[in-house]
């Protein structure tokens, strides 16, 4: 292989690896931060809710099973209506019911 050819090959190469896995990791790793760093900034951060909640699920497992509207109801009962519970990575969500 010529000099010329090799070197196209390596642009070539790279210039896929950059569209194809490059920027999406970057797109991911931005949108990732973003929420976090929104999610510690926010004066709504400071609002009550069920403690708990785990890193990469939060609140969303005691969400599931059937029982979810009894578990919001419980936690209106005991944190008012608007409370705070642990998202997705820990982000705060702020759930408002009447």
């Amino acid at each position: 292989m010529s000099k010329i050819h090799e070197i196209w090959f390596y642009n070539a190469v790279t210039n896929i690896f950059i569209a194809f896995i490059g920027l999406p990791l970057v797109f991911l790793i931005y949108y990732v931060v973003k929420l976090v760093v929104a999610s510690l900034s926010s004066p709504l951060r400071d609002l009550q809710g069920p403690p708990g909640g785990r890193l990469l699920t939060g609140h969303i497992l005691k969400m599931t099973g059937g029982q979810s509207y009894e578990t919001l109801v419980r936690w209106q009962e005991q944190y008012g209506h608007v409370f705070s519970m642990k998202a997705v990575l820990g982000v705060s969500h702020n759930s408002t019911m009447l």
